[in-house]
């Protein structure tokens, strides 16, 4: 608890400040009043029907698209200074969620990640697609620990859902203008009504362009870390009929940014002599490293009522294409240069039977089809780390993934327990990975011949759960549920070492769900253990490239706990924390580095029974070793995150003024094995104030982010020749003018 006193003491006053202004002013107001001083409870989709967010017996974090933009929730990268137990790493363009522990570091071609990213009911497989802007939402669900049977793919640590706003029968229109430090421009519009009768349709677009980098290439004097990215989506609901309804969705995004950007970082030095870099938003490199990548796809979603059982079909077919340009030496000296170009298609179906939503006991049972296809052609390496500017290695991979899973659950009342319920649930899932792939070079060595593997891996996972009732707003629950993530070949590592054996997770969970006073206070707590097995890493292999491991075992638990107060009907207060304790059980031959010199005076010594080799030939660099790390803390698994948020609203005759303001706070961590590489503990603080003028069609909002200018790392990476880090965005602020019309 060293890292965590300080924010557990603040959001534990805070909690009790909920308590008391809550029930001063239940005892003041009038029953007029009291209806519009009350809690927001969602209704969400967790076990895949519509239900209040207190009465799903699992940890599930609701929040409205309202709260969103209230607490700067602009993007699914923020969603972890609004949820505790959640991080967000980027890698590159891609998005790495971790969940009370559990994740998959790598964003490599093909990764899925160990917690799964869904907007309206549509997996979204490519990590890379899973960064995007918020415009047309209705509310993101974050589910807390393995989702294996209902959301069964790759959902170990929990998932992401974002469900965007339905159509509407009346014509609305909703549009902003944005100007932001950093020379930062965005424009967003939506707009929906009817097309035909029974046809309603919606329209979203967002485009953003930051013509200043927060950082310099101080090589090439060319501006760091700006970007330029643009959106579409849209979906159209027909109602066909009284038990029909066919809903068809779309969505296109395009991007090109340098934030995948890192530099040496501490005082390291490269053998080349430069030093670490004095401002901390700058890089020396021969070039700016950057990504473009365009994605999107189509979904088809056909319900039908069939008497007592409700049928639904959801078809979707996604693609992508990135080039990637990156350094991998980190220095001014064209050492090593990685491209790799990426193309991905997938397509996915899941049928799906469920009971009428008056049904006494509520099922649901489906059939799951995911075909995925990925190219990396090529996979370039060049540079004078072979021998000579001239010389390459290119290399081309192909992987395809088929997986078919079925699927069933169940929820039922508990025979002579009055308000007590019992689910149950299962999921077969098959995974066939099959691996196609060559290299060529003007190196005879580095000459691979054509290659060609496949493997499969079949899992059962099941959930079960008991409920109770012990008052009319108090909801108790335990839970044991199970999750499985297949193996995956690396491809833009050495393909040769084969595919990564599977990850599993087993999670048991109590927890309470309370509304307290009135309607005026929501308090829930859960306490969760969760066992991992064969946990899928990566590290960096001083060539630059990603290599793919499995540690055997892991644990994670602890506490999380969320609440929202409304003392008045003008104040809400949001907040939660997670205390986690997660390290790794069996965790041998990790590799790990040691800080040189290994040698002579000063010596930094070999700890017994560390394997290491070098030292290398940078002297503030660092050596490779293999090591037992069992007992250590796990990779990007802070002990404590909190978060506390304000809305306060204010009428007046000159229109309205919102007040928002969000704090969240995140522990130390660690990025690298054996508590190498660590993140300092850092605390981020947003909030905007809104005026909306008489009649509420213009808002003029200024806003700003990371108000303390706190200096923080999406990620940082240990390689021989020094610590990297990747920076996270410094200080940002502006204003958006927004109009709506229609409704």
């Amino acid at each position: 608890m060293r890292y965590a006193s300080q924010p557990v003491g603040l959001l534990a006053s805070a909690s009790v400040l909920a308590f008391i202004c809550a029930g001063s002013a239940a005892a003041q107001t009038t029953d007029a009043s009291r209806s519009a001083a009350e809690v927001t409870e969602l209704v969400v989709t967790a076990q895949k029907r519509a239900e209040n967010v207190q009465d799903v017996p699992m940890s599930v974090a609701a929040i409205s698209a309202q709260d969103l933009g209230a607490r700067g929730g602009a993007s699914v990268t923020d969603l972890q200074t609004l949820v505790p137990g959640l991080q967000l790493n980027r890698s590159l363009r891609a998005s790495t969620p971790y969940i009370r522990g559990v994740g998959s570091p790598s964003a490599a071609p093909g990764e899925e990640g160990s917690s799964a990213v869904y907007i309206d009911g549509v997996y979204l497989n490519n990590l890379n697609a899973n960064v995007f802007t918020f415009n047309n939402v209705a509310r993101v669900e974050v589910l807390k620990g393995p989702q294996g049977t209902l959301f069964g793919r790759n959902s170990l640590g929990g998932m992401i859902q974002v469900i965007t706003r339905e159509p509407s029968e009346t014509p609305e229109a909703d549009m902003s203008v944005s100007l932001a430090n950093y020379q930062t421009v965005e424009a967003k519009l939506y707009v929906t009504g009817p097309i035909v009768p029974n046809v309603t349709a919606d329209f979203a677009f967002i485009k953003r362009t930051q013509f200043d980098g927060y950082g310099m290439n101080i090589t090439t004097g060319k501006d760091i870390f700006d970007g330029d990215e643009y959106g579409m989506r849209t979906k159209w609901v027909w109602r066909a009929g009284e038990d029909t309804r066919v809903t068809l969705l779309g969505d296109y995004t395009a991007a090109k940014d340098t934030s995948g950007a890192s530099g040496f970082r501490g005082p390291q030095k490269s053998s080349n002599g430069f030093s670490a870099l004095s401002d901390f938003y700058d890089i020396q490199q021969n070039f700016e490293p950057f990504q473009k990548h365009v994605n999107g796809g189509v979904a088809l979603k056909v319900e039908h009522e069939l008497g007592p059982v409700r049928v639904q079909n959801l078809t979707a077919v996604r693609g992508l294409k990135s080039f990637l340009r990156i350094e991998g030496d980190n220095s001014p000296q064209d050492q090593i240069e990685i491209d790799n170009t990426v193309r991905e298609r997938a397509v996915t179906n899941e049928f799906q039977l469920q009971s009428a939503a008056d049904s006494e006991i509520q099922w649901v049972g489906g059939l799951y089809y995911l075909f995925d296809h990925w190219q990396v052609r090529p996979f370039k390496t060049r540079g004078t780390i072979f021998g000579a500017a001239s010389n390459f290695t290119d290399r081309y991979t192909f992987m395809t993934l088929n997986s078919y899973a079925g699927f069933a659950q169940a929820t039922a009342p508990v025979p002579g327990l009055a308000d007590t319920r019992m689910t149950g649930g299962i999921r077969r899932t098959s995974d066939r990975r099959s691996l196609g792939s060559y290299q060529r070079s003007n190196i005879p060595a580095q000459n691979l011949a054509a290659r060609g593997d496949h493997v499969t891996y079949k899992s059962t996972t099941y959930h079960a759960s008991l409920d109770h009732d012990f008052a009319e707003d108090v909801m108790g629950y335990v839970s044991y549920s199970t999750g499985f993530k297949g193996g995956i070949y690396n491809l833009s590592g050495n393909f040769t070492d084969g595919a990564v054996e599977p990850q599993t997770a087993k999670q048991f969970e109590v927890g309470l769900k309370s509304t307290l006073l009135d309607s005026r206070l929501l308090l829930n707590v859960a306490l969760f253990h969760t066992d991992q097995k064969g946990l899928q890493l990566r590290r960096r292999a001083p060539a630059g490239n990603v290599q793919l491991l499995n540690a055997a075992a892991g644990v994670s638990k602890g506490i999380d706990v969320d609440f929202q107060a409304v003392p008045t009907a003008s104040l809400k207060i949001q907040g939660g924390f997670e205390v986690l304790r997660a390290k790794y059980t069996d965790f041998r031959n990790a590799p790990v580095y040691l800080a040189n010199p290994t040698a002579g005076a000063g010596a930094n010594p070999i700890p017994t029974g560390w394997s290491c080799i070098g030292p290398t030939a940078s002297p503030n660099g660092y050596t490779e070793c293999m090591a037992d790390m069992s007992g250590t803390p796990m990779i990007q698994s802070p002990r404590f995150t909190g978060n506390l948020g304000a809305i306060y609203t204010i009428e007046t005759h000159n229109g309205s003024l919102d007040l928002g303001l969000n704090y969240n706070y995140t522990g130390r961590q660690y990025f690298s094995f054996g508590r190498i590489a660590p993140q300092k503990a850092y605390s981020l603080v947003s909030g905007q104030v809104a005026w909306t003028a008489p009649g509420d069609r213009w808002t003029v909002t200024l806003w700003g982010k990371n108000l303390t200018d706190t200096q923080y790392h999406y990620a940082l990476g240990i390689a021989a020749r020094g610590l990297t880090g990747n920076p996270a965005p410094p200080r940002t602020f502006g204003v958006t003018l927004s109009g709506r019309f229609g409704g």
